[in-house]
């Protein structure tokens, strides 16, 4: 098997997260807009970027993996490096969406808990 054969095959494993990230988002997203609707004027700048981007910010991994799939210069480990880029890039898409989906939650708890 030659090494662009070979190397295809970790782009499909580094598209994969994007791919669960997208389904994540358009699972779990919609829910969170009607919990926070009542409080849409209030809600934190983070909540309120992923509440309008989240359609489109999975394509965040997926155009730095296509970009590393491209642009890396050591061809014998483009695909690993493309694999890892996409694993991280999607992690991090999740773990930052998970923090603005529940700041307006860690925000109300801090406050009650500063209550006498």
């Amino acid at each position: 098997m030659s090494n662009t054969g070979q190397s295809f095959w970790f782009l499909v494993p580094a598209l994969a997260p994007a791919a669960i990230v997208a389904t994540l988002a358009r699972l779990f997203v919609p829910m969170y807009i009607v919990i926070y609707s009542p409080f849409a004027k209030e809600l934190p700048v983070q909540t309120w970027l992923l509440f309008h981007t989240f359609e489109w910010l999975w394509l965040v991994p997926v155009l730095l993996v296509l970009a590393v799939w491209f642009w890396w210069p050591n061809r014998n480990r483009r695909s690993a490096v493309a694999l890892v880029s996409g694993i991280v890039s999607s992690a991090l898409v999740v773990g930052l969406g998970w923090w603005a989906v529940h700041q307006p939650q860690l925000i109300l708890a801090a406050t009650r808990a500063s209550e006498p």
